[in-house]
């Protein structure tokens, strides 16, 4: 990555917040939902992103599947289980900004994504589970 992701998204201030995510972030939401393939909501995704400006672990089932399975198979320098669902939650959010141009199709569409992200902004409900599928 050309850039330092957390350093990127530390110089943000203030957001640690979902609201504050979905509001200043809508588009890094929306490439989160489609690098998860539709898993994760807007109010996941933008979760999962307040967690990792936080330096927090965000507990889903991608992210603890992902980490189990790399720290079982001493895929990552890390020391426990948590500190590897911490890792897998800064790939995920960078592997949806290096793979944005390639988020289009029947499971990773921006386009659709971003309208997700956008009614919820609105204050509309968004999907409770997933976004598709």
């Amino acid at each position: 990555m050309p850039h330092d992701l957390k350093a990127t998204l530390a110089g943000t201030k203030t957001i640690r917040s979902q609201s504050d995510v979905l509001q200043r972030l809508p588009c890094l939401v929306a490439h989160l939902i489609c690098e998860s393939l539709g898993y994760f909501t807007p109010q996941a995704a933008a979760n999962a992103i307040a967690y990792f400006t936080e330096g927090k672990p965000f507990c889903c089932e991608w992210y603890y599947d992902w980490a189990a399975k790399r720290f079982a198979s001493k895929n990552t320098k890390c020391k426990d289980l948590d500190d590897t669902v911490r890792e897998v939650g800064e790939l995920a959010i960078q592997n949806a900004v290096q793979r944005r141009h390639h988020h289009h199709g029947s499971m990773a569409d921006f386009k659709y994504a971003l309208a997700l992200v956008r009614h919820v902004r609105q204050g509309k409900e968004g999907p409770t589970f997933a976004s598709w599928f």
